[in-house]
């Protein structure tokens, strides 16, 4: 996230006077009587401009401070829904998978089906036996 202070190589909180060193030093350097034909150190320069332009006023650079805080703000709340939504989706998955293994392992194969009919069969003979 790139930020007007970052542009002109400051931190947050810089005083007006550091705004005002950041811009000229930025500006000599990008200037484009300095850089004649250079499209990128015009760019780079009107970016420049535009951002002291911000900075410099009082007024204009507490709105732009209150936006970095929403800013702030907003991306905190959306990488936590983010990482509700993958711990739920994860945590889904685990069971999901769980039940899946356990319904495999719990639910008879054919095989087991056979011997239990066949069980019930000799055991129905057994007892039909010994009642004759």
């Amino acid at each position: 996230m790139s930020t007007l202070y970052r542009i002109l190589g400051l931190p947050q909180g810089a005083s007006h006077e550091q705004v005002k060193t950041a811009f000229r030093s930025l500006a000599r350097r990008f200037h484009p009587d300095v850089n004649t034909g250079n499209a990128a150190a015009e760019e780079c320069f009107k970016v420049v401009s535009e951002a002291y332009e911000t900075l410099a006023d009082p007024d204009a650079r507490a709105a732009y401070d209150r936006a970095l805080v929403c800013r702030a703000a907003e991306v905190k709340q959306h990488l936590s829904t983010f990482a509700v939504i993958t711990v739920a989706t994860f945590a889904l998955t685990i069971a999901a998978t769980g039940l899946a293994l356990w319904w495999t392992h719990a639910k008879p194969g054919p095989e087991a089906l056979r011997a239990s009919v066949a069980e019930a069969a000799r055991a129905r003979r057994t007892n039909q036996r010994g009642r004759s």
